[in-house]
Formats: structure tokens, C-alpha cells, sequence
């Protein structure tokens, strides 16, 4: 008789839990719950690697912050062995029977942190992200409620994990905005709950960044935090070599702007011809942004929100990113009927079929949403290209997540401008991080490595501040410039979402919740104004943004100032209809 677990045989079947309870009615199959060891359970465990001088004398000055209680911020260039310092400090809190949390921000990057992870701590890690089953995570919550000693490695979730005896938490790549819980409620900085957390618990927690957030960085500056910084990378492996490749005179030449510029399809062949990986990063995901009709200039757009569709051709569909919605794609225009539409941008899917087209002997690999949707999809896609079985990888912001890969000299950047043109003030700081970040994906552990960043204005500072990896110049700018215009961390931010299915509802209800609001004191209002999209998922979206002093407005009223205004009685009747959410500190 063969034996198997029941999630290989749906994977086998691509049948659904109802298929599978089906057969075993029928006596096909009978399924039986066994306690599976943990296969690292019987491995002797590898000790961990000595630190290098610069690794122990961060640790050590890490341990020094923790013996005053305070929040350490780990500043650590890319590749400058930050992991194995935390592994160190976990060694330490198992040693006292404590409980550890090490948070990641996204599912995908952590199949290789629980590899390295288990070579040294075996059967005392567990895994809880969203992708698990109820009765995987019952099994972590069972384990943490009864106070074992152990490592929980997860996303923002696993803050709400009921520890008992919880003596450290680390938040690695602290700076990243996934850790930010936006819809559905509760909506939560995960780092932030991760400091409250360890409060409660009198646990130490330390943040680690090659790119720290701006507000933690000023918390540091203002004593909050304290810092440590490493500014070598492990092993003396220089940082790699950045170049702005400039495509404005390609563009002149009245040619569209290429997906990949010669230079860096040079670079590449030289790469792959010394049997070395790459790595490209395009933060648009499917084929194309979108269609245009040539004729009239009609973009499809989605039926639910006020966004264009974007291509799939894998797929042969047009879908929106935002409520699901798609439809096949054609090349027939429905406004003006005629067969002109024409492609417009390019995402990962677009660049991985014209790279199979140049590079056919080679492997090519995509990392993004659409490949990544199953339990495992990322954890292969990582562990293939660790293994050399994918040759190029293209991908979105995962793989700008911490992601260490040892035969990768180079990385292109093939898009930046579309990293920084948002009307967002955390714009620049979100494209900076990123980039540097996916740069220190290149010459990691051999020599050193290679970024290209494609551009057509090259001089732009944020681009010439990333050339220079000028971190503290960075965040130092991005501080002044909030302070002129009243942005965190000198104010702190609440926004105001309404939504209705009626436009003029919303615009009355909207209208009058910010002559309420404007009445709460040391509070300035700002809008109501349509939302960047300011149709979604079927309903108008209306936002209002309130900025308050820190130095002078007491949070805590100011909340139960606005929720004495959103039950006010004509809200909860006349308006009844309009639904408001409430996000505070918003990303």
C-alpha cells in the first residue's frame, strides 16, 4: 500500500479538500493523522560559524543596548552578515528558555531563512504565515501558549501569537511597507506592534535594515533607539559596482524605450558566458500595463475600479490588479470598433518571454504574485535559482526582501523612474530602499558584483544618492523636507476612507465629516479629495487626511475625538450607507 501525505495527492490530482473526502467515502483512500518528526530532529546540528571581528563586536554592543531596555536598530550594509548576529542572539535566549520571534515581511523569503535556520536550531523553529493550514497554525499556537522554548519565524500575523515566555524579537529589513497591515481591518505596523509586544513581554527586540526606515532612524538620533552600525561586508567582498545606464539618447533616436538597453544585454552575455546568474527587477508584474486603442485612445478598463486592465498573455486576459475583475483580451477596440490596440509598458511576463526569445539555451525564472500564488510556488522559484537550475531571474519588489544568493554577479533595475513618480511623500524613500536593496542581491559571497540601473534622467538625486549607497545623505534629506511640509515622524498622520456606491452621498457625507473634524484642536484637515483611484471595487472612494504636531496633540484624545465625530447620529442614519475606515499612520 502507498503512503503519502493528503496535501501531495491534491497537488498530484489539482483536486479540492471535497474531491479528496469523496474518495475516502468511497474507500478509495483512508487518511489517518500521524505526529511527523521534524526532519532536521535526528541531524546533529551544525554549530554556528565563528563571528568575524566586526560581526562580535556588533553583537556585543547589541547585547550592550539590550542591558539598558532599549530598541536596537541594526544598520548593516547588504551582505554584512546581520543574519548570523541574530542567530547568535537567539542562541543566547533559547539558552534561557525563552521564546523568539523573527519577523519577515513577506511569505516568499522565508523558506530560506528557516533553511538556514533549522541547520543550526533543528525541531525548535516553527513556521506561521497566512498560507498555512487552521490545523498548522493550531499547532504553533498550541506550542507558544504552553510557554516552549523555540523560534516562530512569520510574517506581521504572527505578532498576535499568545507567547509566554517571549524574550526576543528580531524584525529584519525593519524598513519594509509590507509590514504594514492595510485591508481588510485591523490595520497594524507589524514593527511597531512587534515594540509594544516586547514591552509587555520585558523581551529585547532589535530592527535590522541596510536601509532603515526614516522614522527609525530618527528614533535613533533622538535616543529612542539606540544604533549599531556595520559598514563592511562579511568576508571583505567589496559592495557592488552601480551604473546609471542613461536612455535618453535612445529615445531621442524616435525608438520606444527598450525593455533591456545594449549595455546591459552586453552585460548579461558576459554573465551567463562565465557561468554566473542574474537578477533583473521590474516592480510591474503581468504582460503589459496596459492597451491603447491607436485610433481613438481608449484604455480597457476595469468595470469595478477606475484603473486600466492590465495583459496576461499567458493567460490571454486583461485583469484588474485590484478587485479580480478580467476579461479576454482583443486586439478589437469596444469604443470605436476598430483593430488598433496597441500594448503599452512592459511587466515580468513580457520580460522573461523576449529574454527566452534571446537567451533560448538558457533557463529563465520569474518571481512575482502570479507565480507565487501557491503554498510552495516562491519557496521552488528560490530554490531553483539557488541551485543554478534558473540561469535569470526577473521579479517585483520580493526580490528586493533580503533574499542571499551566492552566484549572482549582476542585477539590472530596468524601470527607476517608475520606483520614484508617485504622488506620495514616502515615494523616494520606498524607491531608494529598493533599489539599494536589490542591488545587494549581486557579487554577495565570490567577487564583486555589478548593478545597472536603467533611466532616462540619470542626474536625479535619489538615483545619484543610491549610486553612492549615501544612506545617512538620504535619510537626512528626506528629514528636512518633512519637516517643511509637516510629514512623519515630526506629525503623525491619520486618513479617513469613505466609500459609497453613491457619488453624491458620499460627497455630502464626506463634505461635513470634515467641518466636524476641523473643530478637534492642534488637528489640520486636509481634503476630502477623491482617492488616487477613486473608484474601487464598486464604490466611490473619498479620503481625508489629518495631520497633528506631536509635540503638541495628545493622540489619545484626538482618537476619541474622532470617534465621538464618526458615531455622531447623522452618521450612523442619513449616512448610514458610507463606509468609513479609519487607518492610523498610513503607508
Amino acid at each position: 500500500m502507498k503512503t503519502g501525505l493528503v496535501s501531495e495527492l491534491k497537488n498530484k490530482l489539482g483536486c479540492s479538500d471535497a474531491s479528496i473526502n469523496t474518495l475516502q467515502t468511497k474507500g478509495y483512500i483512508s487518511i489517518s493523522e500521524e505526529v511527523v518528526k521534524d526532519l532536521h530532529e535526528n541531524e546533529i546540528l551544525k554549530p554556528l560559524p565563528t563571528l568575524s571581528a566586526i560581526q562580535k563586536k556588533a553583537y556585543d554592543k547589541i547585547n550592550s543596548v539590550f542591558n539598558s531596555n532599549k530598541v536596537c536598530l541594526l544598520k548593516g550594509i547588504t551582505s554584512s552578515g546581520k543574519t548570523y548576529i541574530y542567530f547568535y542572539l537567539i542562541k543566547r535566549a533559547l539558552e534561557r528558555n525563552e521564546q523568539v520571534l523573527y519577523l519577515l515581511p513577506e511569505i516568499a523569503i522565508t523558506t530560506q531563512i528557516i533553511t538556514k535556520i533549522k541547520y543550526h536550531f533543528g525541531n525548535q523553529v516553527w513556521v506561521y504565515h497566512s498560507k498555512l493550514n487552521n490545523r498548522e497554525r493550531a499547532l504553533v499556537w498550541k506550542e507558544m501558549i504552553s510557554g516552549v522554548p523555540g523560534i516562530v519565524i512569520g510574517v506581521r500575523s504572527s505578532v498576535f501569537l499568545p507567547f509566554i515566555k517571549l524574550g526576543l524579537i528580531v524584525v529584519d529589513e525593519e524598513h519594509d511597507f509590507s509590514y504594514k497591515q492595510q485591508d481588510p481591518s485591523p490595520r497594524y505596523n507589524a514593527r511597531d506592534v512587534a515594540i509594544v509586544l516586547a514591552n509587555l513581554h520585558k523581551a529585547n527586540v532589535v530592527l535590522g535594515s541596510a536601509t532603515p526606515s526614516v522614522e527609525s532612524f530618527y528614533n535613533a538620533k533622538s535616543n529612542k533607539y539606540e544604533m549599531v552600525e556595520i559598514n563592511k561586508r562579511y568576508g571583505g567582498i567589496e559592495l557592488p559596482e552601480i551604473v546609471l545606464v542613461g536612455l535618453r539618447n535612445e529615445l531621442k533616436k524616435g525608438e520606444q524605450r527598450p525593455m533591456i538597453s545594449k549595455y546591459l544585454l552586453k552585460e548579461i552575455k558576459k554573465s551567463l558566458d562565465k557561468n554566473m546568474q542574474v537578477i533583473l527587477f521590474q516592480n510591474r508584474r503581468g504582460y503589459v500595463p496596459y492597451f491603447i486603442c491607436e485610433d481613438c485612445g481608449a484604455i480597457p478598463k476595469c468595470l469595478n475600479c477606475d484603473i486600466s486592465l492590465t495583459h496576461h498573455k499567458q493567460l490571454n486576459r486583461l485583469s484588474c490588479h485590484y478587485c479580480g475583475y478580467s476579461k479576454k483580451a482583443t486586439n478589437i477596440c469596444l469604443s470605436c470598433e476598430s483593430e488598433a490596440m496597441k500594448s503599452s509598458g512592459f511587466g515580468t511576463e513580457k520580460i522573461e518571454e523576449y529574454l527566452q526569445i534571446l537567451f533560448p539555451d538558457h533557463n529563465i525564472g520569474r518571481l512575482d504574485f502570479d507565480t507565487t500564488r501557491t503554498k510552495m510556488g516562491g519557496a521552488d522559484i528560490i530554490k531553483a535559482f539557488e541551485n543554478g537550475d534558473i540561469d535569470i531571474l526577473i521579479g517585483t519588489q520580493m526580490l528586493t526582501k533580503g533574499l542571499d544568493f551566492e552566484n549572482v554577479s549582476l542585477v539590472g533595475i530596468l524601470n527607476a523612474e517608475s520606483l520614484m513618480n508617485f504622488p506620495d511623500f514616502r515615494a523616494n524613500e520606498r524607491a531608494f530602499n529598493m533599489m539599494l536593496q536589490v542591488a545587494g542581491r549581486a557579487g554577495r559571497k565570490k567577487t564583486r558584483g555589478k548593478v545597472l540601473i536603467q533611466a532616462v534622467d540619470i542626474k536625479d538625486k535619489v538615483l545619484q544618492m543610491v549610486l553612492h549607497n549615501q544612506v545617512h545623505s538620504f535619510i537626512k534629506e528626506e528629514l528636512e523636507y518633512r519637516k517643511i511640509f509637516l510629514y512623519p515622524p515630526y506629525y503623525r498622520l491619520i486618513k479617513i476612507y469613505l466609500r459609497s456606491e453613491q457619488k453624491q452621498i458620499l460627497n455630502d457625507c464626506a463634505e461635513l465629516l470634515a467641518i466636524y473634524l476641523k473643530a478637534i484642536k492642534y488637528c489640520e484637515v486636509l481634503g476630502p479629495e477623491m482617492s488616487l483611484t477613486p473608484r474601487l471595487k464598486g464604490n466611490y472612494v473619498k479620503q481625508i487626511l489629518l495631520k497633528m504636531n506631536i509635540e503638541k496633540v495628545n493622540l489619545t484624545s484626538t482618537k476619541t475625538n474622532i470617534e465621538k465625530v464618526l458615531s455622531a447620529k447623522k452618521f450612523l442614519t442619513q449616512y448610514r450607507r458610507v463606509k468609513i475606515s479609519v487607518d492610523v499612520d498610513p503607508i
